[in-house]
Protein backbone atom coordinates (compact mmCIF):
# COMPACT_ATOMS: atom_id res chain seq x y z
CA UNK A 1 0.00 0.00 0.00
CA UNK A 2 1.38 3.22 -1.41
CA UNK A 3 1.58 6.05 1.43
CA UNK A 4 3.42 9.50 2.55
CA UNK A 5 6.24 8.55 5.48
CA UNK A 6 4.97 11.51 8.14
CA UNK A 7 7.33 10.85 10.77
CA UNK A 8 11.21 11.11 9.45
CA UNK A 9 14.35 13.16 10.37
CA UNK A 10 16.87 15.24 7.52
CA UNK A 11 20.13 15.45 8.22
CA UNK A 12 20.70 18.20 5.33
CA UNK A 13 24.58 17.71 5.96
CA UNK A 14 24.98 14.19 5.89
CA UNK A 15 22.19 13.89 2.79
CA UNK A 16 20.61 11.20 5.38
CA UNK A 17 16.74 10.90 5.98
CA UNK A 18 15.97 8.59 9.00
CA UNK A 19 12.44 6.72 8.94
CA UNK A 20 11.83 6.51 12.38
CA UNK A 21 9.17 5.07 12.97
CA UNK A 22 10.56 1.61 10.61
CA UNK A 23 12.39 -0.92 11.97
CA UNK A 24 14.08 -0.65 8.52
CA UNK A 25 13.31 -0.03 4.99
CA UNK A 26 13.47 -1.49 1.57
CA UNK A 27 14.75 0.69 -1.52
CA UNK A 28 13.22 -1.23 -4.07
CA UNK A 29 9.77 0.11 -2.08
CA UNK A 30 10.65 3.97 -2.04
CA UNK A 31 9.22 5.90 -5.17
CA UNK A 32 9.96 9.44 -4.59
CA UNK A 33 11.07 11.52 -2.35
CA UNK A 34 10.66 15.57 -2.49
CA UNK A 35 11.36 18.46 -0.79
CA UNK A 36 7.93 20.53 -1.16
CA UNK A 37 9.70 23.48 0.99
CA UNK A 38 12.52 24.21 -2.03
CA UNK A 39 9.79 22.51 -4.84
CA UNK A 40 13.20 20.28 -5.41
CA UNK A 41 13.08 16.57 -6.28
CA UNK A 42 15.85 14.54 -3.96
CA UNK A 43 15.18 10.86 -4.91
CA UNK A 44 13.26 8.96 -8.11
CA UNK A 45 12.84 5.27 -7.96
CA UNK A 46 13.87 5.23 -12.14
CA UNK A 47 16.14 8.32 -12.13
CA UNK A 48 20.12 7.48 -11.65
CA UNK A 49 21.10 10.81 -11.25
CA UNK A 50 18.58 10.94 -8.27
CA UNK A 51 19.35 7.62 -6.48
CA UNK A 52 19.89 6.49 -3.09
CA UNK A 53 21.34 4.14 -0.45
CA UNK A 54 19.74 2.20 2.29
CA UNK A 55 21.29 1.05 6.23
CA UNK A 56 18.49 0.11 8.16
CA UNK A 57 15.95 3.07 8.13
CA UNK A 58 18.83 5.29 7.10
CA UNK A 59 17.96 6.88 3.41
CA UNK A 60 21.55 8.31 2.07
CA UNK A 61 20.63 10.42 -1.01
CA UNK A 62 22.92 11.02 -4.03
CA UNK A 63 21.50 14.19 -4.08
CA UNK A 64 23.36 17.14 -2.12
CA UNK A 65 21.37 18.43 0.47
CA UNK A 66 24.39 20.79 2.24
CA UNK A 67 22.59 23.95 0.80
CA UNK A 68 19.10 23.16 2.64
CA UNK A 69 17.67 23.36 5.74
CA UNK A 70 16.94 20.43 8.11
CA UNK A 71 13.63 22.09 8.66
CA UNK A 72 12.19 21.94 5.05
CA UNK A 73 9.37 19.73 4.78
CA UNK A 74 9.75 16.34 2.64
CA UNK A 75 7.16 14.47 0.85
CA UNK A 76 7.76 10.47 1.10
CA UNK A 77 6.18 8.21 -1.08
CA UNK A 78 6.52 4.46 0.02
CA UNK A 79 5.25 1.18 -1.12
CA UNK A 80 4.49 0.20 2.76
CA UNK A 81 4.63 -3.76 3.27
CA UNK A 82 2.87 -5.88 5.90
CA UNK A 83 4.13 -4.67 9.36
CA UNK A 84 5.23 -1.71 8.53
CA UNK A 85 3.25 1.88 10.24
CA UNK A 86 0.38 2.92 8.38
CA UNK A 87 -0.39 6.78 8.28
CA UNK A 88 -3.83 8.41 7.75
CA UNK A 89 -6.13 5.84 9.02
CA UNK A 90 -9.28 7.03 11.23
CA UNK A 91 -10.17 5.00 14.28
CA UNK A 92 -13.14 3.67 13.12
CA UNK A 93 -11.25 2.96 9.47
CA UNK A 94 -9.18 -0.69 8.56
CA UNK A 95 -7.55 -1.66 5.40
CA UNK A 96 -10.47 -4.69 4.84
CA UNK A 97 -14.18 -3.64 4.94
CA UNK A 98 -17.10 -3.93 3.77
CA UNK A 99 -19.39 -1.47 1.41
CA UNK A 100 -22.11 -0.89 3.99
CA UNK A 101 -22.02 -0.14 7.75
CA UNK A 102 -23.70 -1.97 10.46
CA UNK A 103 -27.08 -1.58 10.82
CA UNK A 104 -27.82 -0.59 7.32
CA UNK A 105 -29.37 -3.17 4.53
CA UNK A 106 -26.85 -5.17 2.85
CA UNK A 107 -25.41 -4.72 -0.53
CA UNK A 108 -23.01 -5.32 -3.05
CA UNK A 109 -20.43 -8.06 -1.85
CA UNK A 110 -19.70 -7.18 1.72
CA UNK A 111 -16.77 -8.95 3.67
CA UNK A 112 -18.57 -12.18 5.52
CA UNK A 113 -17.21 -14.14 8.00
CA UNK A 114 -17.49 -17.90 7.00
CA UNK A 115 -16.69 -21.28 8.34
CA UNK A 116 -15.66 -24.82 7.63
CA UNK A 117 -17.94 -28.04 7.90
CA UNK A 118 -16.10 -31.21 8.61
CA UNK A 119 -17.48 -34.34 10.45
CA UNK A 120 -14.49 -34.82 12.51
CA UNK A 121 -13.11 -32.72 14.67
CA UNK A 122 -9.83 -30.61 13.93
CA UNK A 123 -7.08 -31.72 16.12
CA UNK A 124 -4.54 -28.55 16.72
CA UNK A 125 -1.39 -27.86 17.93
CA UNK A 126 0.41 -24.60 19.59
CA UNK A 127 0.58 -22.07 17.28
CA UNK A 128 -1.63 -23.07 14.59
CA UNK A 129 -4.69 -21.13 13.20
CA UNK A 130 -7.88 -23.01 12.93
CA UNK A 131 -11.28 -22.49 10.93
CA UNK A 132 -15.13 -21.41 12.41
CA UNK A 133 -16.10 -24.93 12.64
CA UNK A 134 -19.72 -25.23 11.11
CA UNK A 135 -22.41 -28.12 11.86
CA UNK A 136 -24.06 -29.99 8.48
CA UNK A 137 -27.23 -26.93 8.67
CA UNK A 138 -24.21 -24.38 8.36
CA UNK A 139 -24.72 -23.27 12.06
CA UNK A 140 -21.42 -22.14 14.06
CA UNK A 141 -20.73 -24.28 17.00
CA UNK A 142 -19.02 -23.54 19.87
CA UNK A 143 -17.39 -27.55 20.02
CA UNK A 144 -17.37 -29.98 17.76
CA UNK A 145 -16.65 -32.80 20.14
CA UNK A 146 -16.64 -33.78 24.26
CA UNK A 147 -14.15 -31.87 25.87
CA UNK A 148 -10.54 -33.67 25.48
CA UNK A 149 -9.37 -33.50 29.81
CA UNK A 150 -5.67 -31.97 30.03
CA UNK A 151 -5.54 -30.22 26.46
CA UNK A 152 -8.43 -28.21 25.85
CA UNK A 153 -9.45 -25.15 28.43
CA UNK A 154 -12.59 -25.92 30.57
CA UNK A 155 -15.52 -23.69 29.58
CA UNK A 156 -18.78 -23.47 30.43
CA UNK A 157 -20.84 -25.83 28.27
CA UNK A 158 -24.21 -25.30 28.79
CA UNK A 159 -25.19 -26.76 32.48
CA UNK A 160 -22.45 -29.96 32.17
CA UNK A 161 -19.54 -31.32 30.39
CA UNK A 162 -19.70 -35.15 29.23
CA UNK A 163 -15.92 -37.33 29.56
CA UNK A 164 -16.62 -40.54 27.94
CA UNK A 165 -14.18 -43.23 26.76
CA UNK A 166 -12.40 -42.85 30.15
CA UNK A 167 -10.25 -46.41 31.19
CA UNK A 168 -7.39 -47.50 33.45
CA UNK A 169 -5.75 -50.49 33.67
CA UNK A 170 -2.24 -49.94 35.36
CA UNK A 171 -0.89 -48.54 38.79
CA UNK A 172 -1.54 -44.87 38.78
CA UNK A 173 -2.97 -44.90 35.63
CA UNK A 174 -5.83 -41.93 35.34
CA UNK A 175 -8.93 -42.73 34.58
CA UNK A 176 -10.38 -39.09 34.72
CA UNK A 177 -7.08 -37.36 33.74
CA UNK A 178 -6.01 -34.45 35.71
CA UNK A 179 -8.98 -31.45 34.24
CA UNK A 180 -9.76 -27.94 35.05
CA UNK A 181 -12.76 -28.01 36.93
CA UNK A 182 -13.10 -24.19 37.81
CA UNK A 183 -15.76 -23.46 35.78
CA UNK A 184 -18.26 -26.81 37.74
CA UNK A 185 -19.26 -26.91 40.88
CA UNK A 186 -19.70 -30.97 41.04
CA UNK A 187 -19.37 -34.39 39.73
CA UNK A 188 -20.77 -38.20 38.85
CA UNK A 189 -19.23 -40.91 37.78
CA UNK A 190 -19.97 -44.23 36.59
CA UNK A 191 -17.29 -46.79 36.90
CA UNK A 192 -17.75 -50.55 34.71
CA UNK A 193 -15.43 -53.43 33.89
CA UNK A 194 -14.20 -56.44 36.02
CA UNK A 195 -10.89 -55.09 38.09
CA UNK A 196 -9.03 -55.42 40.74
CA UNK A 197 -7.60 -52.55 42.98
CA UNK A 198 -8.20 -49.37 44.62
CA UNK A 199 -9.21 -46.23 42.43
CA UNK A 200 -8.50 -42.72 44.39
CA UNK A 201 -11.05 -39.46 43.91
CA UNK A 202 -7.87 -36.94 44.26
CA UNK A 203 -7.78 -32.40 44.18
CA UNK A 204 -5.36 -30.05 43.88
CA UNK A 205 -5.10 -26.25 42.97
CA UNK A 206 -1.58 -26.51 41.64
CA UNK A 207 -2.25 -29.82 39.57
CA UNK A 208 1.00 -30.55 40.94
CA UNK A 209 0.36 -31.81 44.95
CA UNK A 210 -2.59 -34.28 45.31
CA UNK A 211 -4.96 -34.94 48.24
CA UNK A 212 -8.37 -37.50 48.51
CA UNK A 213 -11.30 -36.34 48.23
CA UNK A 214 -13.15 -37.75 51.24
CA UNK A 215 -16.69 -36.01 50.67
CA UNK A 216 -17.56 -38.32 47.78
CA UNK A 217 -20.93 -40.48 47.87
CA UNK A 218 -21.17 -43.94 46.69
CA UNK A 219 -24.64 -45.32 45.30
CA UNK A 220 -28.52 -44.57 46.77
CA UNK A 221 -26.93 -46.35 49.49
CA UNK A 222 -25.57 -42.99 50.41
CA UNK A 223 -22.08 -44.39 51.56
CA UNK A 224 -19.72 -41.51 52.21
CA UNK A 225 -15.67 -42.53 50.82
CA UNK A 226 -14.37 -40.56 53.94
CA UNK A 227 -10.66 -41.40 52.94
CA UNK A 228 -11.94 -40.84 48.56
CA UNK A 229 -11.36 -44.22 47.80
CA UNK A 230 -13.44 -47.62 46.15
CA UNK A 231 -12.69 -50.59 44.81
CA UNK A 232 -15.48 -51.66 43.31
CA UNK A 233 -18.00 -50.49 40.72
CA UNK A 234 -20.50 -48.19 41.73
CA UNK A 235 -22.22 -44.53 40.57
CA UNK A 236 -19.62 -41.48 42.43
CA UNK A 237 -20.71 -37.93 42.88
CA UNK A 238 -19.35 -34.93 44.97
CA UNK A 239 -18.48 -31.32 45.06
CA UNK A 240 -15.75 -29.98 43.43
CA UNK A 241 -13.77 -28.16 46.17
CA UNK A 242 -10.73 -27.42 43.72
CA UNK A 243 -9.13 -26.30 40.87
CA UNK A 244 -8.20 -29.72 39.47
CA UNK A 245 -9.58 -33.00 39.42
CA UNK A 246 -8.64 -36.55 38.83
CA UNK A 247 -9.25 -40.59 39.63
CA UNK A 248 -6.15 -42.21 39.83
CA UNK A 249 -5.82 -46.01 40.07
CA UNK A 250 -3.40 -45.82 43.44
CA UNK A 251 -3.56 -49.95 43.78
CA UNK A 252 -3.47 -52.12 40.95
CA UNK A 253 -3.86 -55.91 40.69
CA UNK A 254 -5.71 -57.02 37.72
CA UNK A 255 -7.98 -56.13 34.86
CA UNK A 256 -9.50 -52.38 33.55
CA UNK A 257 -12.16 -49.88 34.73
CA UNK A 258 -14.05 -47.65 32.37
CA UNK A 259 -16.13 -44.57 33.00
CA UNK A 260 -18.24 -42.00 32.11
CA UNK A 261 -17.35 -38.65 34.42
CA UNK A 262 -20.01 -35.59 34.58
CA UNK A 263 -19.11 -31.86 35.43
CA UNK A 264 -21.88 -29.72 36.50
CA UNK A 265 -22.61 -26.39 36.81
CA UNK A 266 -25.14 -26.66 40.15
CA UNK A 267 -23.88 -27.75 43.57
CA UNK A 268 -24.96 -31.17 44.38
CA UNK A 269 -26.66 -31.49 47.75
CA UNK A 270 -24.56 -33.93 50.37
CA UNK A 271 -27.15 -36.07 51.25
CA UNK A 272 -28.07 -36.75 55.37
CA UNK A 273 -26.97 -40.16 56.64
CA UNK A 274 -29.57 -41.70 58.55
CA UNK A 275 -29.92 -44.34 61.29
CA UNK A 276 -31.86 -47.61 60.86
CA UNK A 277 -35.41 -46.56 61.29
CA UNK A 278 -36.42 -49.48 63.46
CA UNK A 279 -34.69 -47.61 66.45
CA UNK A 280 -37.74 -47.45 68.81
CA UNK A 281 -37.75 -44.30 71.75
CA UNK A 282 -36.18 -45.09 74.60
CA UNK A 283 -33.47 -47.48 73.09
CA UNK A 284 -29.84 -47.18 73.12
CA UNK A 285 -28.04 -44.55 70.83
CA UNK A 286 -26.99 -46.48 67.21
CA UNK A 287 -23.68 -47.00 66.46
CA UNK A 288 -24.06 -44.95 63.29
CA UNK A 289 -25.99 -42.05 64.83
CA UNK A 290 -24.65 -38.21 64.00
CA UNK A 291 -24.97 -36.58 67.28
CA UNK A 292 -25.78 -32.52 66.75
CA UNK A 293 -23.34 -30.23 68.89
CA UNK A 294 -21.14 -27.20 68.83
CA UNK A 295 -18.39 -26.17 70.68
CA UNK A 296 -18.19 -24.00 74.14
CA UNK A 297 -15.73 -21.28 74.75
CA UNK A 298 -13.54 -23.46 76.68
CA UNK A 299 -13.06 -25.75 73.74
CA UNK A 300 -15.13 -28.75 74.89
CA UNK A 301 -17.58 -30.27 72.61
CA UNK A 302 -21.39 -29.61 73.77
CA UNK A 303 -24.23 -30.86 72.15
CA UNK A 304 -27.84 -33.37 73.22
CA UNK A 305 -27.47 -34.74 76.45
CA UNK A 306 -28.48 -33.79 80.28
CA UNK A 307 -30.32 -30.46 80.30
CA UNK A 308 -29.06 -30.56 83.70
CA UNK A 309 -25.37 -29.72 82.55
CA UNK A 310 -27.06 -27.09 80.06
CA UNK A 311 -27.59 -29.30 76.90
CA UNK A 312 -30.94 -29.02 75.13
CA UNK A 313 -31.97 -32.86 75.60
CA UNK A 314 -33.63 -33.79 78.71
CA UNK A 315 -33.82 -37.56 79.90
CA UNK A 316 -37.09 -37.67 78.85
CA UNK A 317 -36.24 -36.56 75.23
CA UNK A 318 -37.51 -33.20 75.08
CA UNK A 319 -36.40 -30.07 73.79
CA UNK A 320 -35.69 -27.51 75.36
CA UNK A 321 -33.68 -24.05 75.11
CA UNK A 322 -31.10 -22.94 77.78
CA UNK A 323 -30.05 -19.71 78.49
CA UNK A 324 -26.19 -18.40 78.81
CA UNK A 325 -24.47 -15.38 80.16
CA UNK A 326 -21.17 -13.74 79.00
CA UNK A 327 -18.87 -13.87 81.83
CA UNK A 328 -15.57 -12.75 81.55
CA UNK A 329 -13.80 -13.49 84.76
CA UNK A 330 -14.46 -17.42 83.33
CA UNK A 331 -11.82 -19.55 81.63
CA UNK A 332 -15.61 -20.47 79.36
CA UNK A 333 -16.64 -17.05 78.60
CA UNK A 334 -20.00 -18.16 78.66
CA UNK A 335 -21.96 -19.42 81.87
CA UNK A 336 -25.65 -20.92 82.11
CA UNK A 337 -28.30 -19.01 83.19
CA UNK A 338 -29.32 -20.06 86.16
CA UNK A 339 -33.00 -19.67 88.13
CA UNK A 340 -33.91 -19.34 91.21
CA UNK A 341 -34.62 -22.75 93.39
CA UNK A 342 -33.97 -22.62 96.69
CA UNK A 343 -35.12 -19.90 99.54
CA UNK A 344 -33.60 -20.01 102.82
CA UNK A 345 -34.28 -17.66 106.08
CA UNK A 346 -32.91 -17.36 109.26
CA UNK A 347 -32.85 -14.70 112.04
CA UNK A 348 -29.06 -14.01 113.90
CA UNK A 349 -28.27 -12.41 117.15
CA UNK A 350 -24.39 -13.50 117.75
CA UNK A 351 -20.93 -12.59 116.34
CA UNK A 352 -20.19 -16.43 116.51
CA UNK A 353 -22.22 -17.00 113.19
CA UNK A 354 -25.58 -18.82 112.23
CA UNK A 355 -25.85 -20.80 109.14
CA UNK A 356 -28.52 -19.71 106.89
CA UNK A 357 -28.16 -22.72 104.38
CA UNK A 358 -26.25 -25.83 104.40
CA UNK A 359 -26.59 -27.61 101.00
CA UNK A 360 -27.02 -31.49 100.15
CA UNK A 361 -24.18 -33.85 100.29
CA UNK A 362 -21.53 -33.05 97.62
CA UNK A 363 -23.47 -29.67 96.42
CA UNK A 364 -22.42 -26.19 96.47
CA UNK A 365 -24.38 -23.06 97.29
CA UNK A 366 -25.02 -20.60 94.57
CA UNK A 367 -25.73 -17.06 96.47
CA UNK A 368 -28.08 -14.93 93.55
CA UNK A 369 -30.23 -12.56 95.71
CA UNK A 370 -30.40 -12.11 99.96
CA UNK A 371 -32.23 -9.23 101.71
CA UNK A 372 -31.13 -8.05 105.28
CA UNK A 373 -33.44 -6.50 107.65
CA UNK A 374 -32.63 -5.00 111.15
CA UNK A 375 -35.77 -4.76 113.94
CA UNK A 376 -36.41 -1.45 115.51
CA UNK A 377 -35.29 -2.70 118.92
CA UNK A 378 -31.22 -3.75 118.26
CA UNK A 379 -28.89 -2.74 120.23
CA UNK A 380 -25.15 -3.61 121.68
CA UNK A 381 -22.87 -3.58 124.51
CA UNK A 382 -21.41 0.25 123.34
CA UNK A 383 -23.44 2.03 120.67
CA UNK A 384 -21.19 1.70 116.99
CA UNK A 385 -21.39 0.05 113.58
CA UNK A 386 -22.17 -3.81 113.00
CA UNK A 387 -21.26 -5.57 109.97
CA UNK A 388 -23.56 -7.99 108.67
CA UNK A 389 -21.23 -10.45 106.29
CA UNK A 390 -22.45 -13.39 104.32
CA UNK A 391 -19.85 -15.71 104.36
CA UNK A 392 -18.75 -19.69 102.40
CA UNK A 393 -17.79 -21.36 105.32
CA UNK A 394 -15.29 -18.66 106.76
CA UNK A 395 -14.76 -16.57 103.97
CA UNK A 396 -16.44 -13.36 103.27
CA UNK A 397 -18.22 -12.62 100.47
CA UNK A 398 -19.50 -9.78 98.53
CA UNK A 399 -22.38 -9.99 100.72
CA UNK A 400 -22.87 -7.37 103.31
CA UNK A 401 -25.13 -5.28 104.57
CA UNK A 402 -23.99 -2.10 107.80
CA UNK A 403 -25.57 -0.15 110.49
CA UNK A 404 -25.31 1.68 113.33
CA UNK A 405 -26.84 0.46 116.97
CA UNK A 406 -26.97 1.87 119.70
CA UNK A 407 -26.17 1.18 123.26
CA UNK A 408 -29.83 1.54 124.91
CA UNK A 409 -32.89 -0.50 122.44
CA UNK A 410 -35.42 1.89 121.87
CA UNK A 411 -38.53 2.14 123.62
CA UNK A 412 -40.34 3.30 120.61
CA UNK A 413 -41.46 0.83 117.91
CA UNK A 414 -39.23 2.17 114.83
CA UNK A 415 -39.36 0.42 111.38
CA UNK A 416 -35.28 -0.43 111.53
CA UNK A 417 -33.13 -0.81 108.77
CA UNK A 418 -33.43 -3.02 105.69
CA UNK A 419 -30.90 -3.87 102.85
CA UNK A 420 -33.99 -4.27 100.62
CA UNK A 421 -33.53 -7.26 98.18
CA UNK A 422 -29.79 -7.58 96.56
CA UNK A 423 -29.05 -9.21 93.19
CA UNK A 424 -26.18 -10.72 92.59
CA UNK A 425 -27.02 -11.66 88.62
CA UNK A 426 -25.80 -15.63 88.27
CA UNK A 427 -24.65 -15.81 91.52
CA UNK A 428 -21.64 -16.57 93.54
CA UNK A 429 -20.92 -20.17 93.38
CA UNK A 430 -19.49 -21.63 96.44
CA UNK A 431 -15.78 -22.51 96.82
CA UNK A 432 -16.26 -26.26 97.72
CA UNK A 433 -19.30 -28.82 97.94
CA UNK A 434 -20.30 -29.21 101.22
CA UNK A 435 -19.50 -25.60 102.37
CA UNK A 436 -22.58 -23.70 104.22
CA UNK A 437 -23.82 -20.53 103.76
CA UNK A 438 -23.01 -18.40 107.24
CA UNK A 439 -24.38 -15.09 108.46
CA UNK A 440 -21.64 -13.12 110.29
CA UNK A 441 -22.07 -10.51 112.53
CA UNK A 442 -19.00 -8.32 113.72
CA UNK A 443 -20.79 -7.57 117.14
CA UNK A 444 -23.77 -9.48 119.46
CA UNK A 445 -26.94 -8.07 119.74
CA UNK A 446 -27.64 -7.28 123.27
CA UNK A 447 -31.22 -6.70 121.94
CA UNK A 448 -33.29 -6.78 119.31
CA UNK A 449 -32.54 -9.01 115.94
CA UNK A 450 -31.11 -9.56 112.17
CA UNK A 451 -33.57 -11.17 109.68
CA UNK A 452 -31.55 -12.91 106.85
CA UNK A 453 -33.39 -13.94 103.53
CA UNK A 454 -31.33 -16.26 100.62
CA UNK A 455 -31.84 -17.63 97.74
CA UNK A 456 -30.45 -19.22 94.75
CA UNK A 457 -29.70 -22.73 93.20
CA UNK A 458 -27.36 -25.96 94.68
CA UNK A 459 -25.23 -28.00 91.77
Amino acid sequence: MKQIVKNYSFNVSACTVTFTDFAGISLDRLLLVTNVTANVVVYQFNDPALGASVTGNILTLAYDTTSMHGSDRLQIIYDCATGDPIYDISASGSNIQGNVAAGSNDSGNPVKVGGIYQSSAPSLANGQRGDLQLDGQGRLMVTTAPLAAGTDSVNVQGSFNELTGLTAGSLNADLVPSTDVAAYRSFSLQTTGTWSGTLSFQASDDNSNWTNLGCVVKDSSQTFLTAGNFTSNGAFSGPLLHRYFRVRMTVYTSGAVSGIFELYTSPVTAPMQLVSPNAAIGVGVPTTAFYMATADGGGVLRGLGNAAQGDIASGATLLGSVSYLFDTAQTNIYQRKRNVSVFKTITATSSAGTTIWQPGTGKKFRLMRYAIQVTGDVAIGSGGDVDVVLKDNTTGLAAAFSFYAPSTAATATGNGATSGWIDLGNGILSSAADNPLVVGLSTTLTSGKIRVVVCGTEE
